[in-house]
């Protein structure tokens, strides 16, 4: 395959001729296939030479039979490269070749009008136009050709398709931008009077005061972009530069938002548009507007937050804005923050950051101004980690403010505390002993700088609080969480939690229970931490303790589905101790057997089968066992693994149920048929066996009946654990039984008169419903005897 260069070089030679047909022939010569030769991208000979405006080439590769409708990977014809590089002549030639190329869409939905608009190229736009391209078009952001002229600062072909196509001003894209609002982006006012000269008054008026989905005007887009003359032709044209955009910014808000940095780039921006604007421009355009009436303060903010609140901050502009009103420098917006207190929030990503901090301090800002949360620029500076910042406010403003508590309680301490910056908490701690003491210091939560430290700061730091404050570290918080517990509830990742756990374990009490009685083993299994909760067993926790709904570790791992965890449990539990059960006298067997858990299962029961087969069969407050548990929820993995281990299938919980009518109300066949199957076994001092048939009783043998001789396999096996007879009741006995229950129901539920005892009363005693009588009866009652409300003129009948 030929390179770029040397086909363009071939190409760029044949042209020489300027003759087609001598073309034609050297084309056919130098490459044979050039009907069929394309590039990787998509590219074919038609798009390199029209991209080199060879035009006789172009002309000889259409009669070889390259088709001018090929698309590119950028879904670009032949028509969209030549309106971007070419001249009138060769899109002339293309467009006659192939009109339907004019109405083809690239991947960003430009027709070959809005590439020439793009380009400044009115004679082709000028040609597109007379072959049959439609001024109006739109491309997928909804951008017609004028859209994008303006958004260029073409004025030329603006011009051109405003005067003789009559394109229309006031259509906007998808984000409800006009024509005005593209135009008001350039540097220059031209293209904004392009747009406006031939109107008329009325639909000048409607043009200037259109807003965008943003509610943004023409002359907001011009303050945003510190365009100075632009804003001054729009205000002569009859704009509002008072007007408040759709987020309750003024334009020298958004004036002051963009110093020093870069303008919003949209779909159709260009590399240009990357470059800072100056803060000149910036102050420029404030006075402006501010000379136009234009307020520096809403009822929201100012502008001085607003240029404060920036990624990008200017110091020029920021003591510009102080000189036109000093008394910005202490305003408080909505949230309670002064200027001050947003520079310090983005301080330290820059070095213009931090000097607009420092400016604002060398204007005398109040440095004890608090924001809704009660934090002060002290709490501010160490919460972001600004150390640099900190130092030179302990210097300026010695033990002033440092012992300001937040609304939550914390002080600057506990703020350090939760940092990554172990300097900055050394430099706090110094402060925070010399002036007053800060360390014995607790917040509303009781929590301490080693809670802190152990929930959000690094390993560093939480050494750092260690070694500072060791007499501290016991200290529990209102849930009576140590910083262990808040070190295995933390957020960060397991590279910082492990080494604290290390930290903390050596120190405290592994097995301390919170208020609700949890154990850092139990918050790691809550939270399905399988790292920690390894690294706890590994550091001595003890599987077995129980909180206060008397559930263990281990019981809180089945019941999270957490085999790891379990197996790593189980190999650390006792040999031969039995496990704790819950309130509800569930062993994790039951837990896991009602989550249909087959793993877990498997290492609960095949693990140590001397547990395992006690665990089978144990009943909890319902009498029912895992088999019970896993029938009900349906489990039929789980059935099928306890009845293959031994799970006896004749035990019957409260209600008389065993495990086959367990099963038929369940309505599950699977299930129902494994309980059929099952193996007849005996239980008996933890051991099965298999129950063998009895030899036939001699029928003619005159014996003394026995009525406590067993049956049927029931009634063996209450024989064997030396249990009474049970007494079958009939069909009849228990249809008859339930009928009886049913009435019992249904006549405590019917409301009766409480004077007559009638049933159905027609009368309820109002307001309080304490009362039911009858019409006859309700003249009796004067007070109710549960409310002592009177009811003598509040009776009510409900069944007239």
């Amino acid at each position: 395959m030929f390179s770029d260069d040397a086909i363009i070089q071939a190409l760029t030679s044949i042209n020489r001729t300027e003759s087609v047909d001598a073309c034609h022939v050297n084309v056919c010569r130098t490459i044979p296939v050039a009907a069929r030769y394309s590039r990787d991208d998509g590219r074919t000979l038609l798009h390199m030479a029209a991209a080199s405006n060879l035009r006789f080439v172009c002309a000889a590769l259409l009669r070889t039979g390259v088709s001018p409708s090929a698309l590119c990977q950028q879904r670009c014809t032949a028509l969209h490269t030549a309106a971007t590089y070419g001249d009138r002549a060769l899109v002339r030639l293309l467009a006659r070749s192939h009109r339907p190329a004019i109405r083809c869409q690239d991947q960003h939905g430009n027709f070959p009008l809005h590439v020439a608009m793009m380009r400044d190229k009115p004679e082709i736009a000028k040609t597109l136009l007379q072959y049959g391209a439609k001024i109006d078009e739109r491309n997928y952001e909804g951008q017609t050709a004028l859209h994008l002229a303006c958004y260029q600062g073409n004025a030329r072909v603006a011009q051109l398709v405003i005067d003789r196509y009559d394109a229309t001003v006031v259509n906007v894209d998808r984000v409800g931008n006009s024509a005005l609002h593209y135009a008001a982006r350039c540097k220059t006012d031209i293209c904004v009077l392009v747009c406006l000269r031939d109107l008329h008054a009325s639909k000048i008026r409607d043009c200037v005061e259109l807003r965008n989905n943003f509610g943004m005007t023409a002359l907001h887009v011009a303050a945003e972009h510190a365009n100075v003359q632009t804003v001054r032709t729009l205000k002569r044209f009859g704009a509002d530069p008072s007007s408040l955009c759709g987020r309750d910014c003024t334009a020298i808000d958004l004036c002051a938002r963009i110093a020093a940095t870069a303008p919003p780039r949209t779909v159709a921006s260009s590399a240009t548009d990357a470059a800072p604007v100056k803060s000149s421009r910036v102050i420029e355009c404030i006075r402006a507007l501010r000379g136009m009436g234009v307020p520096l303060r809403t009822d929201r903010t100012t502008a001085l937050h607003t240029a404060c609140r920036a990624a990008r901050m200017s110091v020029a502009v920021v003591q510009a804005l102080m000189r036109m009103d000093p008394t910005l420098k202490n305003a408080v917006d909505t949230d309670g923050f002064t200027p001050i207190m947003l520079a310090a929030r983005n301080a330290g990503t820059s070095a213009e950051t931090t000097n607009v901090v420092l400016a604002l301090m060398d204007a005398g800002v109040d440095v004890g101004i608090r924001d809704t949360c009660g934090m002060n620029l002290a709490m501010t500076l160490v919460a972001t980690g600004n150390s640099a910042l900190f130092k030179v406010l302990s210097k300026r403003h010695p033990a002033t403010h440092h012992a300001d508590v937040a609304h939550s309680g914390a002080n600057i301490l506990h703020y350090a505390a939760s940092g990554q910056n172990v300097p900055l908490w050394h430099e706090v701690l110094r402060v925070a002993t010399s002036g007053c003491n800060l360390t014995n210091a607790c917040d509303h939560l009781r929590r301490t700088c080693h809670h802190y430290a152990a929930l959000t700061a690094s390993y560093a730091v939480a050494e750092a609080v260690m070694h500072a404050l060791p007499r501290l570290l016991p200290c529990v918080d209102s849930h009576g969480a140590t910083p262990l517990h808040l070190a295995t509830q933390s957020a960060c990742d397991d590279a910082v939690v492990l080494p604290k756990l290390v930290l903390y374990a050596d120190k405290l009490d592994i097995d301390a229970r919170t208020m609700i009685g949890n154990t850092a083993l139990h918050l790691a299994v809550m939270q399905r931490q399988h790292e920690r909760a390894t690294r706890l067993l590994q550091l001595g926790a003890d599987v077995d303790i129980c909180n206060l709904d008397a559930e263990s570790a281990l019981t809180l791992a089945v019941r999270e589905g957490d085999a790891n965890t379990v197996r790593a449990m189980y190999a650390r539990h006792q040999q031969g101790k039995a496990f704790r059960t819950n309130v509800c006298n569930e062993s994790p067997v039951h837990v896991a057997a009602r989550a249909g858990n087959v793993v877990i299962l498997e290492v609960l029961i095949v693990d140590r089968p001397t547990l395992g087969r006690k665990l089978l069969n144990q009943l909890n407050r319902e009498s029912c066992t895992p088999l019970h548990c896993a029938i009900v929820a349906q489990q039929v993995a789980a059935v099928k693994l306890l009845i293959d281990h031994g799970a006896d299938v004749h035990v019957r919980d409260r209600n008389d149920d065993d495990a086959a009518q367990l099963a038929a109300a369940t309505r599950n066949a699977v299930i129902a048929t494994m309980i059929q199957n099952a193996p007849k076994r005996i239980f008996h001092n933890g051991r099965s066996r298999h129950v063998r048939p009895s030899p036939r009783v001699n029928q003619s043998s005159t014996t003394t009946p026995d009525n406590n001789a067993p049956e049927d396999l029931d009634d063996l096996v209450d024989y064997i654990e030396g249990r009474p007879k049970r007494t079958r009741k009939t069909s009849e006995q228990r249809d008859t039984a339930q009928a009886v229950r049913a009435s019992d129901s249904e006549r405590y539920e019917r409301p009766t008169c409480v004077v007559c005892l009638n049933a159905d009363p027609d009368t309820v005693l109002m307001p309080c419903f304490h009362m039911h009588t009858c019409s006859a009866c309700s003249a009796r009652v004067g007070v109710c005897p549960i409310c002592k409300t009177a009811v003598h003129d509040k009776r009510r009948v409900f069944k007239d």
